[in-house]
């Protein structure tokens, strides 16, 4: 996505100083300098984060002080500005698709109500296995391990949002919290993609960008808790998520396994 950026070259003394000509004023004067900083800092402009619009008026602003005060233009194509690429925003695609295969059927996923993309998630094609990796944490020093005993390489893993304490404040696990580590940790761990799943809540992340460097690595869904109890039963199971999670939370041992005749 295309946006502009203030030429950066000039100083922040020089441009300063260019809102007070030495012909009229060879001093900054400090009334009108705070005024000019209380306005880039306002609540108007939202915090000027590139991209946005805060930062369109922030560089308009000292882009038409320049002009007023007869800077030449040094920017692309006559302007005060640099054009440059950069992710500002992600927007979910409309082909998204998701089915799982049991012995005896197929699985369809509705887009938007049953599952939802990650907006870090890459994109592309997956057909593999699929195993159920707790809360997808690795804790050496909590003699944890969600991967032991299992082998994620190649497969789908299913991950829980939270960690094996819940959502208990001060938790030891609390740094194992983050979604984008339990998405780093599969991935390190061979995964060729995620879902991910809250045993709490039916509400999926909202889909909005991070401003985190770079996209997983790997494919990331959201799905819900109800339709992975559909899936669980689908393959003979006859537990449910919460009960799975009870569980860990009980005895504050992993509970992984690999989904038998269960593939996406």
């Amino acid at each position: 996505m295309s946006r502009k950026l203030l030429l950066l070259a000039i100083s922040a003394l020089f441009f300063f100083s260019c809102f007070y000509p030495r012909s009229t004023s060879p001093q900054i004067d400090e009334k009108d300098l705070f005024k000019h900083l209380k306005h880039i800092a306002s609540d108007e402009l939202e915090g000027r984060r590139a991209g946005t619009r805060g930062a369109e008026l922030a560089s308009n602003y000292i882009a038409n002080y320049f002009k007023k005060f007869g800077l030449k233009p040094a920017g692309d194509n006559g302007t005060y500005f640099q054009y440059f690429d950069f992710v500002s925003d992600v927007k979910m695609g409309d082909s998204n698709f998701v089915s799982f295969k049991t012995n005896s059927e197929e699985i369809k996923l509705n887009f938007k109500s049953d599952f939802i993309p990650l907006p870090f998630s890459e994109s592309g094609k997956i057909k593999s296995d699929v195993i159920f990796a707790g809360y997808g944490i690795t804790a050496p020093e909590q003699n944890y391990d969600d991967y032991e005993g299992i082998d994620a390489r190649g497969k789908v893993v299913i991950v829980l949002k939270g960690t094996p304490d819940g959502y208990k404040a001060h938790s030891p696990f609390e740094k194992y919290l983050s979604i984008r580590y339990k998405v780093s940790n599969a991935q390190s761990k061979g995964a060729a993609g995620v879902i991910l799943v809250d045993p709490f809540s039916e509400k999926f992340e909202k889909f909005t960008y991070d401003y985190s460097a770079g996209k997983a690595g790997i494919q990331v869904i959201e799905v819900k808790n109800s339709v992975i109890d559909k899936l669980f039963k689908a393959c003979g199971y006859d537990f449910k998520l919460y009960d799975i999670v009870k569980k860990i939370y009980d005895s504050q041992k992993p509970n992984s396994f690999p989904i038998k005749k269960f593939k996406c």
